[in-house]
């Protein structure tokens, strides 16, 4: 969720802000780009969660966030080497196509790696502490940094960041490797394994 929650309250919460303030520019152009946006999350959800069942929720996440993660300094360096409503608006349709495409895989992904008794709480507390802590404090953060630094592209650095982090937590993690071989087990990219993480993870749910 890191990589989810942190690209959506930037591009969403905090962009406007840092339109007017860094770039200069009036905030009219980044509510209309985050307007969009929202049309274009809107129509793409449930085609990307419908791709994340078909494919495999696991089988999309690594290159989507890898792919975002190489796009994020070029699209800033594109808004901040001269900036204009027509940059900032191609940025942020950019942007939120690959926000559409991160959200599909989440729900089936932060469901899986919890067992049926403890799937509420374990979906409620991990979604929301990643929500507060890499979200909410999103502007707070980057505000803090950019003052700081004096550098335009801090919040390129810090979607970069969330996204490695969370491309460790799900690569690294027991919990991750579990739930990744069982997304692998279920739709038979392997043959079928009698032991190992997968059916360790389905025996822990019952």
């Amino acid at each position: 969720m890191i990589i989810g929650t942190a690209s959506n309250y930037l591009w969403n919460a905090y962009l406007p802000v840092y339109v007017e303030r860094q770039l200069h520019l009036p905030l009219k152009s980044a509510l209309l780009g985050t307007f969009i946006g929202g049309v274009i999350n809107f129509l793409l959800f449930p085609v990307s969660g419908k791709l994340a069942d078909k494919f495999g929720a696991y089988r999309l996440f690594y290159p989507l966030v890898i792919s975002w993660l190489l796009c994020t300094f070029p699209l800033f360096w594109f808004i901040v080497s001269a900036p204009s409503l027509t940059r900032l608006l191609i940025a942020q349709i950019i942007a939120s196509l690959f926000q559409a495409a991160i959200a599909g895989p989440h729900p089936g992904m932060l469901a899986a790696i919890f067992p049926a008794k403890a799937r509420s709480t374990g979906v409620a507390l991990s979604y929301n502490l990643a929500v507060t802590v890499f979200g909410g404090l999103a502007p707070l953060t980057v505000s803090t940094l950019t003052q700081f630094t004096g550098s335009h592209y801090v919040p390129a650095f810090y979607v970069v960041f969330a996204a490695l982090i969370s491309l460790a937590l799900v690569s690294f993690t027991r919990t991750g490797q579990m739930a990744l071989a069982s997304d692998r087990a279920d739709r038979k990219l392997f043959p079928a394994a009698q032991h190992g993480p997968a059916s360790d993870l389905q025996s822990s749910d019952g």
